[in-house]
């Protein structure tokens, strides 16, 4: 299964502070061959070996492949009442969807109000990290017969939840990137 961070790791904050600081794009854009990192890797690692599964091509050039489907994003945001930010997320995500830009419906993992006020009032990392990383663990206690691989980038807590995964599921985890 693929977890992978949402901004600034698959759609550019376009440097909007707090959900990211890259401002080489512009908000909200996706960057250059994500989406079909992502495919490959959902795709090319079938029964232990990388190979060619078969697929369809859907729009923007993205495959949609058979047998894939394995898309998870870990995201900072907090889960707020009734669900508001997961919702708006989770919209964003169908769109790309139907456009071709995901190859799957992703699900969506989101963080808390006490990690994301930690970051917002003291710039304190460590909260969002632990919740990213649990948030894996409560994942991977579902799906005890996968193995993972996590994209993210270097803020809110994606390198050292990486380390984390590495360290406490190194034989669950196939790739950190």
């Amino acid at each position: 299964k693929i977890l992978s961070d949402v901004d600034d790791t698959f759609i550019s904050s376009g440097g909007r502070y707090p959900a990211g600081v890259d401002g080489r794009y512009a908000h909200r854009t996706l960057y250059p061959g994500v989406s079909r990192f992502f495919l490959e890797l959902d795709s090319g690692f079938h029964n232990g070996n990388w190979s060619e599964i078969p697929g369809r091509t859907g729009g923007a050039g993205v495959t949609e492949s058979k047998g894939a489907g394995n898309m998870v994003f870990l995201s900072a945001r907090p889960h707020v009442w009734r669900g508001i930010s997961e919702n708006a997320s989770l919209k964003k995500f169908n769109r790309l969807w139907r456009k071709g830009h995901l190859h799957v419906m992703p699900a969506l993992l989101p963080g808390d109000l006490h990690s994301g006020n930690a970051f917002m009032t003291q710039g304190n990392l460590a909260p969002m990290t632990s919740k990213k990383f649990s948030n894996f663990q409560q994942y991977a206690a579902l799906y005890p017969e996968c193995t993972y691989c996590f994209v993210g980038d270097n803020g809110q807590g994606d390198f050292l939840a990486g380390v984390r995964m590495v360290r406490e599921f190194g034989h669950k985890m196939d790739a950190v990137f």
